[in-house]
């Protein structure tokens, strides 16, 4: 009924990606400037989304 296109998978893939890092690199900043320190898990959440990111866009056609 439906066709699939995988361009839109892979363009919802990088949309997700992209604000995870955003979101990531927004919320270590904040805190590192609070605090003068890096967040673990706020790292951990920066490079997640950066690595899908590239990964989306390396296997985008």
């Amino acid at each position: 009924m439906f066709k699939r296109d995988s361009g839109t998978d892979q363009t919802l893939t990088i949309l997700i990606a992209s604000l995870l890092w955003i979101a990531g690199a927004y919320l270590l900043g904040r805190d590192y400037f609070k605090t003068g320190l890096l967040n673990g898990p706020l790292a951990i959440l920066l490079i997640i989304g950066l690595v899908i990111t590239g990964a989306a866009l390396v296997t985008h056609h």
